[in-house]
């Protein structure tokens, strides 16, 4: 466990446009938060090697709740420590864990990134919406699960065509 901490969390970079997203999001005021199923030393590490300290208001891992990632504890104690309620706020990931943690919280948004799995895993897991994390999901835009659209949506990619999806997912789009 040492080699993780000392060797690869020190060489793990951020996904593509995760840094810009960051930033605009911090600049517009947005509360942030990291639930991870690393440890909380390993989730507050890498927030470190990325630059990010200051950013996140609570950076939850899998020994900070009561439980860990599929269960909803984390996300709950991560929006408590934040001040908002689940309807209020958007959680984004990529496997059936964080899926299934942010159904079971009632997040409003349950924001799915393929990469890790497919779409189709991911909103059997209980995504309301996804983005095809290499932008070539054309599907994406009907598989949205909610009824009329999502008032907002965002991206952690910074790729432009997941960006055009997402928008399309919004009731703006």
């Amino acid at each position: 466990q040492d080699l993780y901490y000392t060797e690869y969390i020190q060489r793990t970079p951020a996904h593509e446009g995760a840094h810009d997203l960051v930033e605009a999001m911090g600049a517009a005021g947005i509360a942030l938060a990291v639930v991870t199923n690393k440890n909380e030393y390993g989730g507050r590490l890498m927030v470190t090697v990325q630059g990010w300290d200051g950013r996140f208001r609570s950076i939850v891992g899998r020994d900070t709740a009561s439980h860990y990632k599929p269960h909803p504890a984390p996300a709950l104690y991560a929006l408590q420590a934040l001040g908002v309620g689940p309807t209020e706020a958007a959680f984004v990931g990529d496997t059936e864990a964080d899926m299934l943690c942010a159904r079971d919280a009632g997040m409003a948004y349950v924001i799915g990134v393929t990469g890790a799995r497919t779409s189709d895993v991911l909103l059997m897991s209980g995504a309301t919406h996804v983005v095809d994390a290499r932008g070539v999901d054309p599907g994406a835009r009907r598989r949205i699960n909610t009824k009329s659209g999502a008032e907002t949506a965002f991206d952690a990619t910074g790729l432009e065509k997941v960006i055009e999806q997402a928008f399309a997912a919004t009731r703006r789009g």
